[in-house]
């Protein structure tokens, strides 16, 4: 990939993260991990017992995942510590307990929608670490999530966020339609368009956040009413690109 596909993978994923909550973005961080890791497994929740505390884990490294996806990351910490205490004790006393598995990393997974996490979570999970003698006892944010995302291979980006363009598939392009609507307008114009389907959208709130000028803001809105041109030579002309 070049820096502009990066950049819209990246944009992809971001968005991703932030309208993922709950088991959307459990599935997301999921997808990403065994794409990245072979060995990754996902653990399906069964009936009233769950999961045991365990979303994922890479058995052969001692590496466990448990995902905290809430609506809102910014509220407070201590429904976070709460639950991270729970799953790490859970998941402990559980799969601590069978003899083919071995615990020494736990990550508590938190999609902090790229705010960061509390100072709470950390020296909550320090005092984990040190309780069970744990290697590795810490939170494993977004932007870590997007680090490892970032990684892939094209295959496996692809999969998560869709299919980006790539310079190759990208043909010749035609610009002759082009020049024959603007010339169709320009021919045609005579003021604003009575053809207008719909209203001319409110470009106020664009036009102050852009910080555009007066003069920018006046063809904006000229503009708008214009558009009924354009709507008139589709509805008379059939273009089908090749």
């Amino acid at each position: 990939m070049n820096v502009l596909q990066r950049l819209e993978v990246r944009k992809a994923l971001k968005l991703k993260i932030h309208e993922s909550n709950g088991t959307a973005f459990e599935n997301l961080f999921c997808d990403i991990m065994r794409f990245s890791e072979t060995e990754f497994k996902k653990v399906k929740p069964q009936g009233s017992i769950g999961d045991r505390k365990n979303d994922g884990f890479i058995p052969s490294q001692g590496k466990y995942y448990q995902v905290y996806a809430p609506e809102n990351p910014t509220g407070n910490p201590s429904a976070a510590t709460k639950k991270l205490e729970a799953d790490l004790d859970g998941l402990i006393s559980y799969w601590g307990n069978q003899h083919d598995y071995t615990i020494s990393h736990f990550y508590f997974v938190f999609n902090d929608k790229y705010h960061g996490a509390y100072p709470e979570i950390y020296t909550t999970l320090h005092s984990l670490k040190n309780k069970y003698d744990l290697q590795v006892c810490d939170v494993f944010l977004s932007s870590e999530l997007e680090d490892v995302f970032m990684e892939l291979d094209e295959d496996g980006i692809a999969s998560i966020c869709g299919y980006y363009p790539k310079t190759e598939d990208i043909g010749f392009i035609d610009n002759s339609i082009v020049a024959e609507i603007i010339g169709y307008v320009s021919c045609s114009y005579h003021g604003f368009s009575e053809s207008q389907i719909t209203d001319p959208p409110d470009f106020d709130k664009k036009i102050n956040f852009n910080n555009l000028g007066k003069s920018t803001a006046m063809h904006l809105n000229v503009g708008a009413y214009q558009v009924g041109y354009v709507e008139d030579y589709f509805s008379t002309n059939t273009y089908v690109g090749s």
